[in-house]
């Protein structure tokens, strides 16, 4: 696909070889990585002035939430080769004034960050999210727009979604059938396997 997403919500947006080689990112340039979201990601992308997404990897999402709302993106990440990645990615896709890259969100920072505004807040920090949300950060959040993917038991996920009491959360959860594999027969039988969501493999 010479590194550019070919459908969905960040279409047209390019890769660059490094992260296409040290990731799992066939559905990525698919575009139907973690689909599900897209309807809800585009309009809160589109209300909000400022986009934080915690937990950034490559970049897929903070790169592609700056071409698509041409709001400023703030990137965190702990590992520096990720932080090295979105930087390059930004750049490819021209977008590298809209987008800040650091290594660590505390509660703390991520409460001054919103105070305020109109935030979408973006998280995939692998369990890291039970101490980032503390009850000042949920108090913070009235009025934004949170995505948190939840890697705790049941029990640690249900009192984390109760502490946003008085909203109404929507759970989604992975779709379990990969698609696209059919832009992909030159893989012959590995196909489906390779346009599935890492998550759901």
């Amino acid at each position: 696909f010479d590194y550019t997403v070919q459908a969905g919500l960040f279409c047209g947006m390019r890769y660059t070889r490094a992260a296409v080689l040290t990731h799992h990112t066939t559905p990525n340039l698919l575009g139907t990585y973690e689909r599900q979201l897209y309807p809800f990601l585009k309009e809160a992308a589109m209300r909000c002035d400022l986009i934080i997404d915690v937990g950034s990897a490559e970049g897929y999402f903070a790169v592609g939430l700056a071409r698509l709302a041409g709001r400023p993106v703030l990137a965190f990440d702990v590992n520096g080769s990720e932080r090295q990645m979105v930087t390059e990615m930004a750049a490819l896709n021209q977008v590298s004034h809209l987008v800040t890259v650091s290594h660590w969100c505390s509660s703390s920072r991520l409460v001054d960050l919103v105070r305020g505004r109109r935030a979408l807040v973006f998280c995939d920090i692998d369990g890291g999210e039970f101490s980032l949300f503390t009850p000042d950060a949920v108090e913070a959040l009235r009025g934004c727009d949170v995505f948190i993917e939840l890697h705790g038991t049941p029990e640690e996920n249900r009192r984390l979604i109760e502490s946003f009491m008085g909203r109404e959360p929507i759970i989604l959860e992975h779709p379990k059938e990969p698609v696209g594999a059919a832009d992909l027969k030159i893989l012959g039988p590995d196909a489906e396997r390779m346009s599935a969501d890492r998550k759901s493999t």
